[in-house]
């Protein structure tokens, strides 16, 4: 878990991209994937600071963002948002 206090999509982003990929760039052995490498899968939640939503509920919604990087075919991020999820995948990496 991580807490980007202040942070906005853009920079959730950025930050989601950059994990993915390093962990990646890392090419840590996994005999076990298909890759052969160890990848990670990022679930981010925005919400305004002051917003009425609880911990609770903005934990949920990263939780379900991360499902749904894992099930778009792992190393990958998606960010939830109030009204849509964005799911991506750091340059250069491939399913």
């Amino acid at each position: 878990v991580a807490v980007l206090y202040g942070a906005n999509r853009e920079h959730a982003e950025s930050v989601a991209r950059a994990l993915v990929s390093s962990v990646e760039l890392l090419r840590v052995p996994h005999v076990t994937t298909a890759r052969g490498i160890v990848t990670i899968s990022v679930g981010a939640a925005i919400e305004a600071p002051l917003a009425s939503t609880s911990l609770a509920a903005l934990m949920k919604r990263a939780d379900d963002a991360l499902y749904a990087a894992k099930a778009a075919g792992r190393n990958s991020f998606v960010i939830a948002g109030k009204a849509a999820t964005e799911t991506g995948r750091a340059p250069g990496s491939s399913a």
